[in-house]
């Protein structure tokens, strides 16, 4: 009994099938393994497939605004993916964009869709990001699918595209991209040390009627401006008195192109809530209409009005070295608001805007603070002759008579701009039209510039990040 107890036959059958047991469940964890490892390269390998598209509907987007102007694309619309590459649309006021992308098919079962928004208001976010006041930035969101194997994976990023900061203009003295008019008795066009050399610049004519002296002393100082002739542009014309007869001319490679101004500051970055009214300041916040026969000072920062007029004493006074940029709205813009009539800057038998008296230096230092826009108001452009000032001072959008003396850079694409007698500017002008008449005195001095902080010149991505794949429009 002892010995068949002892007795091991028959022992390596139960053994071999627990050791084939565990080979079975080892191979089985393999199989397992290789498996989810199978999936789980299939889903990267489809990761990397969509993110890829994802990438390309980023490019696509900057590539597309790459290749319009502003007014292609205004501040306000906004660019989808469409079946026919892409479409502009109206934008929402916060900058989204309500229409949906479509995809566009890149092939080999991958695809890409984008919104890219409008220009972004500054407290706005995008790629995790808030966008500061001053920057001209549009946000893209874009999404990427792979119908590979797993099907429909899909990828979202969002990526900051903010236009390089391209100047309005050069400034570079006096231009009127359509004609400059400069007539009658004793207009002074003067250069002291220091300045640059000054222009006066157009694509059509620019002509001269007796007594423009365009090389006017400052002090001992005598330096003559030139004129810049743009291709196709007709030679100037001089009249009686012009010195020097010929002025100087400058060939220009290109012609003159004033663009749009752009971004349009909201109501959100303007300072208009500091101005109160009374005494010689009449107000309406409503209407943004300023009339002025007494000194309003302005701190730094930027106002908006629809009209704005100095009469008999009116003065604009800058806060001790402020800078100030004032932009003059018009019922012509789209959105604007501005009532019908308005979209005009007027000086009449005022101290002027910005002016400091006291020497040349004084009045260029000054010039360098002060940047006036104006969207202009074509009602206010015919082709009449320059006149003298009347009752309706109905000749331009800009308009300074009788000792409405400026230190400023003024740029006004589509406004015509009148000077006459008795008025004094030192800074720079760049409008569409631009007429001077009877006793006007005009310097260019150094160190100005266009007051522009980015306009929409070329685009580059300044921040990238990944949105949840679930999510919907240019939400991340």
């Amino acid at each position: 009994m002892i010995n068949r107890l002892r007795d091991e036959t028959g022992l390596g059958l139960p053994l071999a099938m627990g050791v084939l047991l565990i080979v079975m469940g080892l191979a089985a964890w393999s199989v397992s393994v290789a498996d989810q490892l199978h999936r789980s390269s299939e889903r990267d390998r489809g990761a990397k497939r969509a993110l890829g598209p994802a990438d390309a509907g980023v490019q696509r987007a900057a590539w597309r605004l790459a290749q319009t102007t502003p007014s292609a694309v205004s501040a306000t619309q906004c660019v989808v993916s469409s079946t026919t590459g892409d479409t502009v649309a109206t934008a929402s006021a916060n900058g989204s964009c309500p229409a949906a992308p479509v995809a566009t098919s890149m092939g080999n079962g991958s695809s890409y869709s984008y919104t890219v928004t409008g220009v972004l208001p500054p407290g706005a976010t995008c790629a995790g990001e808030t966008v500061a006041a001053g920057t001209y930035t549009r946000c893209v969101t874009a999404t990427g699918t792979s119908n590979g194997v797993p099907a429909n994976i899909t990828r979202r990023v969002q990526t900051r595209l903010r236009a390089t900061v391209v100047p309005l203009f050069p400034p570079v003295g006096v231009v009127g991209e359509d004609h400059v008019r400069i007539n009658n008795n004793d207009i002074n066009f003067r250069t002291c040390p220091g300045d640059p050399g000054g222009i006066v610049g157009s694509n059509g004519l620019v002509s001269t009627v007796n007594e423009v002296h365009f090389d006017a002393a400052c002090g001992p100082y005598r330096q003559s401006w030139s004129i810049s002739v743009a291709p196709g542009a007709p030679n100037p014309t001089y009249g009686g008195g012009t010195t020097p007869n010929p002025v100087p001319t400058v060939p220009r490679s290109q012609p003159w192109a004033l663009p749009d101004i752009a971004p349009w500051p909201t109501a959100a970055d303007d300072n208009n809530e500091s101005i109160v009214a009374g005494g010689g300041v009449v107000w309406s916040a409503a209407t943004r209409d300023l009339t002025l026969t007494t000194n309003l000072t302005l701190g730094a920062g930027t106002y908006v009005f629809c009209s704005l007029y100095l009469g008999n004493g009116g003065r604009i006074i800058l806060a001790g070295g402020a800078k100030v940029k004032i932009y003059i709205d018009s019922p012509t813009r789209p959105g604007s608001g501005c009532a019908a009539g308005t979209g005009f800057l007027r000086a009449q038998n005022s101290n002027g805007i910005n002016w400091p008296g006291g020497n040349d230096d004084a009045k260029a230092a000054a010039a360098r603070n002060l940047h006036i826009f104006a969207y202009g108001n074509m009602a206010y452009d015919d082709n009449s002759s320059l006149t003298q000032c009347g009752e309706s001072l109905a000749w331009g959008s800009i308009i300074l008579c009788r000792s409405g003396n400026v230190a400023g850079v003024l740029y006004a694409p589509n406004a015509r701009v009148f000077l006459n007698n008795g008025v004094e500017w030192v800074g720079a002008i760049a409008a569409w039209r631009v007429g001077m008449n009877n006793t006007v005195t005009f310097r260019f001095p150094s160190g100005l510039d266009d007051g522009t902080g980015g306009t929409a010149g070329a685009y580059q991505a300044v921040r990238w990040t990944e949105c949840p794949s679930t999510g919907t429009g240019t939400s991340c």
